[in-house]
């Protein structure tokens, strides 16, 4: 019976934190209230400081199961975004990988002989 419950606790366990990794949060507090639950049967049938550090673990992990809202909107994995549609097509034209220059140019004042803008260099003093 000890051997079930302590397959099924590491099961439980696992999953657990698993989930919290993820951001999973309902499914984190589910299984590490049915872990917490589980160690604490563990401890009932062990005897001395093995039944001590059990319960000591099965505390933390209520705890920790408790202090979880599953109600959380579920947390985002901490992976770069992929690229949007127009970006992916961009990046994969003959010209962005052929070198050549792009198809507008940097900014209409420096192209533009007559622009309104001033440079630095024709600047009065």
């Amino acid at each position: 019976m000890q051997q079930f419950l302590l397959d099924n606790f590491q099961r439980y366990h696992k999953r657990g934190m698993d989930a919290y990794r993820r951001g999973d949060m309902l499914t984190a507090r589910v299984s590490l209230l049915k872990a917490s639950e589980l160690l604490f049967k563990l401890a009932a049938g062990s005897s001395g400081e093995l039944q001590k550090v059990r319960k000591e673990k099965a505390r933390k992990l209520l705890d920790l199961a408790r202090s979880i809202d599953p109600t959380a909107p579920p947390r985002q994995p901490s992976v770069r975004p992929a690229l949007p549609r127009h970006a992916r097509r961009a990046a994969s034209s003959p010209m962005a990988s052929s070198g050549s220059s792009p198809p507008f140019p940097r900014s209409a004042s420096a192209t533009s002989p007559g622009s309104r803008m001033s440079s630095p260099s024709s600047a009065t003093a």
